[in-house]
């Protein structure tokens, strides 16, 4: 069974125009607090993933202002772990194809 969910990117998220894809944990409601069912380890196996398999990547934020500013050519991939975040932002429908095929 996966433990991530797939977010198809649009204006209400940071990233929209940069990257197509957010894949997060999914969590679960524990005792008055939400808990992810991913744990740190298994996020940073996905990183590690990305990273060997479409080169490095870089914070989103970062990734999305040097684009913006043409420093940098789009990226396939990003990360967000700001404010207890756990996401991975993939630029397009080849790398969730082969993300889905992995995990």
């Amino acid at each position: 069974m996966k433990d991530y969910k797939v977010i198809k990117i649009d204006r209400r998220y940071n990233g929209y125009r940069y990257f197509k894809y957010i894949v997060e944990p999914k969590y679960q409601r524990g005792d008055a607090v939400w808990i992810y069912t991913t744990s740190r380890v298994e996020f940073q196996a996905w990183r590690e993933w990305c990273r060997t398999t479409f080169g490095e990547g870089m914070e989103r934020d970062w990734a999305c202002g040097l684009i913006h500013s043409n420093k940098i050519p789009p990226q396939s991939w990003a990360w967000d772990t700001e404010h207890g975040n756990k996401r991975l932002y993939l630029n397009s429908d080849t790398e969730l194809t082969l993300f889905k095929l992995r995990f």
